[in-house]
């Protein structure tokens, strides 16, 4: 099922008072079956602080953030597997762009393996959750996974890329003749590294991290 027709999917609409950093969301409930758009107005930050506080963190974590709040896509198309044969999603300009640059790379014996697309603002609790539940601390955690609601996997327009023979989310993929010709090639179809060395979002170096600029 895609994502953005399941049960409960939420897309955000934030509005941000750059002088209090303040944000509102409008939050929509899509249901299924094109029954359409339930309006909910719940205050933004409020959901983020109360998921940290929950974790044990408080929302100096949200206010210190470096990178920008992200909206959930709401118009999802499948992808196909990914290499650990899941089913990823993302939007349809994105997927068209993706495919034109896999194509490409295969034309010059490249291969470009999908890791993970889309994901949700729950998908990302979720994720986060199982990570403290493994003992790692949230200053640590947020070095390589956002806050939920600041990951620019929420828009489907990222994408966490590999080649055979690294493993996957590992920087040994800045090795491979892939990560170069992705460096040489990406931008020709809308794709840019997101965290390069040196960054100044407070996300670790992500050489497997492509987003796409183009909407």
């Amino acid at each position: 099922m895609n994502p953005s027709h399941a049960f409960q999917h939420f897309v955000s609409t934030l509005y941000l008072n750059t002088l209090s950093q303040h944000f509102i969301s409008t939050l929509y409930l899509k249901a299924g079956g094109g029954a359409g758009h339930q309006m909910i107005i719940q205050d933004y930050t409020n959901i983020i602080d109360n998921f940290l506080r929950e974790l044990g963190g408080d929302v100096n974590l949200r206010l210190n953030c470096q990178l920008p709040l992200q909206l959930e896509a709401l118009d999802l198309a499948s992808a196909g597997r990914d290499v650990f044969d899941r089913e990823q999603w993302m939007t349809p300009f994105t997927l068209k762009c993706w495919q034109a640059m896999r194509l490409a790379a295969h034309q010059d014996e490249i291969e470009l393996q999908l890791v993970s697309a889309f994901r949700s603002v729950e998908y990302q609790c979720g994720l986060i959750r199982k990570k403290v539940a493994a003992g790692q601390q949230l200053d640590d955690i947020f070095k390589i996974s956002a806050i939920p609601g600041f990951s620019e996997h929420h828009t489907g327009r990222a994408l966490d890329l590999s080649t055979p023979g690294p493993e996957p989310l590992s920087e040994a993929f800045d090795q491979t003749a892939a990560f170069d010709w992705l460096n040489t090639h990406a931008h020709r179809f809308e794709f840019s590294m997101s965290y390069p060395r040196n960054n100044t979002t407070g996300i670790n170096y992500e050489p497997w991290h492509w987003a796409c600029r183009a909407q």
